[in-house]
């Protein structure tokens, strides 16, 4: 959210919560040109060795026409292999890197486009669809984009180059571990929401109930501070805007804004669904920034447990 804003930005965020003026302008509203590694089915973030999950790389909320896509990705080659990679057919059908391979370390390069009379492309599509297996090491790792030279990055119809948002795999875990803490036939290594049941999804959006309230952007089942760390990001009122990818879990009011008023619920509920109460722990509270240290003691008034 904040790019060459960042220091601006986050001094009006502190001023904001000192002064409880809702004094920021929005830096929102753009599509966000979204490349995004997503898994085909959400049982494959759990394997036991040698079983296999697929990984789909899909382009949406284009902003302007693209004629092709160069993307650089990366994973734990010690707990997964790629079996089999290949790209879609359309909407850019001339594969520039190929065959889509990974290296020892885990490296996979892809770069696509349009043929000359082809038509770029402003839909959401799929590109490309990836096959892993579980090795017998035990662990966790994401498909996710790294960092490289030059850049993953879409191609425009003109000479410059459009930046994508890009959103990596969830994490994949690899496990023979049967033990389950909290009763709900996922393995504790595995599991998306401790101390509550990953079956139960009301809404469907793969993420389980437990793990899918106001102010639960990592989705880890309680609302403490790294989540605070992705409201300060996600902030955009007073104006109306697009929100920021997964940023919605913070828009209390539904209203495409994220301002004091959606501060003053997140607040009632940080560390309110812990899940530290089920261990029968206290809180470990730190402070990392100016900021968050004041939110934390105009808190702990207010604190309280399920």
């Amino acid at each position: 959210m904040f790019g060459k804003y960042a220091k601006s930005d986050r001094l009006c965020w502190a001023m904001a919560m000192v002064l409880l003026s809702p004094v920021c302008d929005a830096r929102a509203g753009e599509q966000v040109d979204l490349l995004t590694l997503a898994l085909a089915d959400p049982a494959g973030r759990c394997l036991s060795p040698d079983d296999t999950t697929i990984i789909m790389l899909s382009m949406s909320k284009l902003a302007q026409p693209v004629t092709g896509y160069q993307a650089f990705l990366s994973f734990d080659p010690e707990v997964l292999t790629l079996v089999e990679a290949h790209y879609t057919p359309a909407p850019f059908a001339i594969w520039i890197i190929y065959p889509i391979e990974a290296s020892a370390e885990g490296h996979i390069n892809m770069a696509a486009g349009i043929i000359t009379s082809g038509t770029p492309s402003t839909e959401d599509a799929g590109l490309a669809v990836f096959t892993f297996m579980a090795t017998t090491t035990e662990g966790s790792t994401t498909i996710g984009f790294r960092s490289h030279q030059p850049p993953t990055r879409f191609s425009g119809t003109t000479a410059d180059p459009i930046w994508p948002v890009t959103v990596d795999s969830p994490t994949i875990t690899v496990t023979s571990s049967t033990v389950d803490s909290d009763g709900d036939e996922v393995p504790d290594p595995c599991d998306r929401c401790p101390c509550f049941d990953d079956h139960i999804d009301t809404d469907g959006d793969g993420i389980p109930d437990g793990c899918d309230g106001f102010g639960d952007f990592d989705h880890d089942g309680d609302v403490d501070l790294a989540d605070l760390d992705h409201f300060v990001e996600c902030l955009n009122g007073p104006s109306e805007g697009e929100l920021g990818v997964g940023c919605d879990v913070f828009d209390a009011g539904q209203n495409f804004v994220v301002d004091l008023l959606d501060f003053a619920v997140f607040q009632r509920e940080f560390n309110r669904r812990t899940c530290l109460w089920f261990l029968k722990m206290p809180p470990v509270v730190t402070a990392r920034s100016p900021v968050t240290l004041g939110i934390l003691l105009d808190h702990r008034s207010t604190h309280r447990y399920p």
